[in-house]
């Protein structure tokens, strides 16, 4: 995936993936091609990763130790679990991801088109 510069950033919780899977601050950026990436510090260069988005969101707000809790889902079906620190903050990310979503669907739908008419040309 090719790097873009970011239309939406800020802090979330990212649950860990090792076996103990403890929950740690990160910073995100959102990518207009659709690429979320989380960075140990804001000032960080080198990404700790990144998903490919396009699988939808989860909520997952019955989470008692974690209220502002939600689920990216991946194009390649990974799930990243994240909370924000408030109800705004997260309603924020969601609709980021959402727009990101439609507009990369949109693209692929576009040249899916163009491909169509070039053939048919």
């Amino acid at each position: 995936m090719k790097q873009e510069a970011p239309v939406f950033s800020g802090v979330l919780v990212k649950e860990g993936s090792g076996f103990f899977k403890r929950w740690q601050t990160r910073f995100f950026t959102l990518s207009a091609g659709g690429e979320l990436r989380y960075f140990a510090s804001e000032g960080d260069t080198r990404p700790k990763g990144s998903i490919g988005i396009g699988g939808g969101l989860r909520d997952a707000a019955g989470d008692a130790k974690r209220p502002h809790r939600f689920d990216v889902i991946g194009a390649d079906g990974r799930v990243l679990r994240l909370a924000a620190r408030t109800a705004a903050d997260k309603e924020a990310w969601c609709a980021q991801i959402v727009a990101a979503e439609q507009a990369q669907a949109a693209e692929q739908a576009a040249e899916q088109a163009a491909e169509q008419a070039a053939e048919q040309a």
